[in-house]
């Protein structure tokens, strides 16, 4: 990708956003760093490839003319500074496309120790974890060995997925929910909190995996992607191409 493209409505709308932050807070109001985190945060959001969301840092390091750190720096600041909360809220349920694709990778702990490691680049994936696994668990995962590398019981990972699912998710379409409705057990059928549809998909991992025993990592892995075959809506949902 060497360039960026916009549809009439998507420049406007970048337009009307810089002008309208720039007259309501003065035109010195950000210091040059958060100035260019928030221009390079609307050309992302207004661009028809939304490239911070869709492409590598290294991709976009080259688009940018700049050095991959400034990306990853500049992504976490557009996170915590001008993303919405919804967006924020939303942002934990992509570990599951994430693990799927390898963008999280998973293996095992040390034999017979019933943890696993998960490897996480993404510094904004790092930050919303850790901080939903001490408010809703109350332990942090271990990263006394390397900051890119959790380690936590297999126990705490499927609560913590679990926990997610609970977060309703607002890009999901209407009729994709209705479509996996369609293709759950009947009982099921008639919850369609999708709150509720989240809890089944996590419970059906665990089921495929066989939840009374240890699950290796990459059966864990193999179970999301079955499921996500298995339901064809849920290959959508589950980021499975």
């Amino acid at each position: 990708m060497d360039k960026l493209t916009f549809t009439a409505d998507g420049a406007q709308k970048l337009a009307n956003e810089l002008a309208e932050s720039i007259i309501t807070n003065g035109f010195n109001a950000m210091s040059k760093n958060d100035f260019y985190d928030f221009v390079l945060h609307l050309l992302s959001k207004y661009s028809t490839e939304n490239f911070l969301a869709t492409r590598s840092n290294y991709d976009n390091a080259l688009l940018l003319k700049v050095k991959p750190e400034k990306i990853k720096a500049s992504k976490l600041n557009i996170f915590l500074k001008y993303d919405d909360e919804q967006t924020k809220k939303d942002y934990l349920w992509q570990i599951i496309p994430m693990i799927i694709n390898g963008k999280v990778k998973i293996v095992d702990g040390p034999k017979d120790t019933g943890l696993l490691n998960l490897t996480i680049e993404d510094p904004i994936m790092r930050i919303c974890l850790d901080a939903k696994m001490k408010k809703d668990l109350g332990v942090s995962p271990d990263t006394s060995f390397n900051s890119e590398i959790f380690v936590m019981h297999q126990k705490q990972f499927f609560e913590i997925l679990r926990l997610i699912a609970k977060e309703n998710v607002t890009n999901v379409p209407k009729k994709e929910i209705d479509e996996i409705i369609a293709q759950l057990p009947s009982d099921a059928a008639e919850k369609t909190d999708i709150k509720r549809i989240f809890q089944l998909v996590l419970s059906g991992v665990e089921e495929v995996a066989e939840k009374n025993q240890w699950i290796p990592a990459k059966t864990i892995k193999v179970a999301l992607t079955l499921l996500g075959a298995k339901i064809k809506p849920l290959r959508w949902l589950l980021g499975v191409a």
